[in-house]
Parts: C-alpha cells; sequence; structure tokens
C-alpha cells in the first residue's frame, strides 16, 4: 500500500517536474526568442549603424578625394604661381639690370656732354678771343687805313690848292678848290674854268656845304675819291661821250636845283652821281667814301 503510495507520489512529482520543466522550458524558448529578436534587432542596428558608417566612411573618403583633389590643383596654382612669379622677378632683376646699363650709359653720354660742353666753351672761348683779337687788329687796320686815307685827302688836297693858285695865280681872285668831275665835265664841254656854272658848284660847296654838318669831311673825301674816278674816265677812248652823260643825267639838274635854290636836293643829285660814277668805274669801289 505504501509503495503505491510512494509511487503515485513519485509519478506527480515526475508529473509536476515534468510540467514545471515544460514550463520553463517554454519560458526559456520565449526568451531565446525574446533574445534573438533582440539579437536581430541589435544585429540590424548595427548592419544599419555599419551602413550609415560605410556611407558616412565613403562620403569622407570622396569629402577627402575631394580636399586631396583641391590640394593638388592648389598646389598646382601655387607652383604655377611660384613659377610665374620666380619668371617675374627674373624679368624685373632683367629689367634693373638694363636699367642700371642705361643709367650708366646715361651717366656716361652726360660726362661726355658735360666734356665737349666745356671743350665747346673753351673753343667759344678762345674764339670770342680771337675774335676780340681780329677785331682789335682790324680796328688798328681801319684806323690805320683812316690814317692813310687822311694823309692822302690832305696831300690831294693840298695839291688841288697848289694847282688853284698856279691857275688863278695873278688873276686877282681868291682859290676856291677842285671840283674835279664837274670841272672836267664842262672843260670837256668847252666852258672855261671860271664859268658861270664852275661858279655856282664852287659857292654851293664853300658858302652852304662846307657848314652843314660833316660838310667838311664830305669834301675832303670827295677831293680823295673824285681824282680817281677822273682818271679813270679820262683813261677811256669815249671820255667825251661819258661827260656828256654825266652833264645830262647829272649835272644839269643839279645846276637848275641850286639856282632854285633847293640846296638839300641839289646836294642828293650830287652825291647819287659819286655813288655811281665810284661804283661803275673804280675796281675796289673805295668803300669809305662817306
Amino acid at each position: 500500500m505504501n509503495g503505491g503510495v510512494k509511487l503515485k507520489r513519485e509519478f506527480k512529482k515526475r508529473k509536476k517536474k515534468t510540467r514545471e520543466n515544460r514550463k520553463n522550458g517554454k519560458i526559456e524558448k520565449l526568451k531565446r526568442k525574446k533574445k534573438q529578436k533582440e539579437w536581430e534587432l541589435l544585429k540590424a542596428e548595427r548592419e544599419k549603424k555599419h551602413k550609415e558608417w560605410e556611407k558616412k566612411q565613403k562620403e569622407w573618403e570622396e569629402k577627402k578625394a575631394e580636399r586631396e583633389r583641391k590640394q593638388k590643383e592648389w598646389e598646382a596654382r601655387k607652383a604655377e604661381k611660384e613659377r610665374k612669379q620666380r619668371e617675374w622677378e627674373e624679368r624685373k632683376a632683367e629689367r634693373e639690370r638694363k636699367q642700371r646699363e642705361w643709367e650708366e650709359r646715361k651717366a656716361e653720354r652726360e660726362r661726355k656732354q658735360r666734356e665737349w660742353e666745356e671743350r665747346k666753351l673753351e673753343r667759344e672761348r678762345k674764339q670770342r678771343e680771337w675774335e676780340e683779337r681780329q677785331r682789335e687788329r682790324e680796328r688798328k687796320q681801319r684806323e690805320w687805313e683812316e690814317r692813310k686815307l687822311e694823309r692822302e685827302r690832305e696831300r690831294e688836297r693840298k695839291k688841288q690848292d697848289w694847282e688853284d693858285r698856279k691857275r688863278n695865280r695873278g688873276g686877282g681872285r681868291r682859290s676856291t678848290g677842285g671840283c674835279y668831275i664837274s670841272t672836267a665835265t664842262c672843260l670837256t664841254l668847252g666852258k672855261p674854268d671860271d664859268c658861270l656854272e664852275l661858279n655856282i658848284i664852287r659857292s654851293f660847296r664853300d658858302k652852304w656845304l662846307s657848314k652843314q654838318k660833316n660838310g667838311s669831311k664830305i669834301i675832303s673825301d670827295y677831293y680823295f675819291i673824285a681824282p680817281k674816278i677822273v682818271n679813270e674816265i679820262n683813261s677811256r677812248e669815249n671820255f667825251k661821250e661819258i661827260y656828256e652823260s654825266i652833264w645830262d643825267k647829272y649835272l644839269k639838274t643839279f645846276f637848275d636845283l641850286i639856282l632854285s635854290d633847293n640846296n638839300d636836293d641839289a646836294f642828293l643829285v650830287y652825291d647819287r652821281m659819286v655813288n655811281e660814277l665810284k661804283t661803275k668805274y673804280l675796281t675796289n669801289n673805295y668803300s669809305n667814301y662817306r
């Protein structure tokens, strides 16, 4: 009896234990399933995060590649800029070298220009000194020629006075000096030495011309040049025709102006006659006359 009860109790215990084991197994299974699901969710979450990380990694690598590309471009631009900078500096150095050479050549040209100007100034100074000496020599030469001409005029005047005194000796008339061209013209035309025309011109000379400014010098110059003109005309074969043309062209008008008391115009006519005859018949023109 006791054995059956024990068996029964044991059976019940085993059955209860089995039921508990089964119950515990389900619970474990449910727990395992739950854990499996949680693990799968974690795995999915990890995979999702991994994919996101891979995506971010990929983006980061792309950004890194872009940065590296930009870095390479920047370095290339920097290298190009440095190359251009070096070229610019080389060109600048070349320009500065050429500028220095140009400045040196300019300084050399200026130095040579200053030397040339100094030599020019020295030449001009010597030229001025030479011109001053030359002018001094010319002045002395003119003074010597003037003194010589003055001596010749004085000799001619004394000679003419002597000839007039000789010609008028014993006639009781005052010596009046020579009027060479007028006298030669009148004598050639057959007029006497004391004709009306010659007396008129002598009176014009003594009473009007000698009292004018520089009148004495004009008369002295005329005494110097007139004999040479007369000698040159007398040496020509047609001297009579020349004197006749002088009478018609100059002296006739000259005497008419004196008779009309127009002494200024008469002097201009006579002066023009002397200058034109001097230019025509004298080779050196005797430029010191007047």
